[in-house]
């Protein structure tokens, strides 16, 4: 099970490159920080099953990549 202390460091230090890639699909800084923030929160939710992935942040660039597009999507 992840702790605080390992989230914090293994998975907060991505948040700046995730809002990044977000910001480049849904071009807007406020749904771009909405995408992370829902990012980090399935992150945190399923904290107890992320020791079983090979790559943490292909895994969260991959999220982050499906939930900017069903946010454009969502607007459209």
């Amino acid at each position: 099970m992840m702790q605080m202390k390992d989230f914090n460091e293994k998975i907060l230090p991505l948040k700046d490159k995730l809002y990044r890639f977000s910001l480049q699909f849904v071009g807007s800084e406020m749904e771009a920080e909405d995408v992370v923030q829902e990012v980090m929160i399935k992150l945190w939710n399923k904290r107890d099953e992320l020791h079983k992935l090979d790559n943490i942040e292909a895994w969260c660039m991959r999220l982050t990549k499906n939930l900017s597009i069903d946010k454009m999507r969502s607007k459209h």
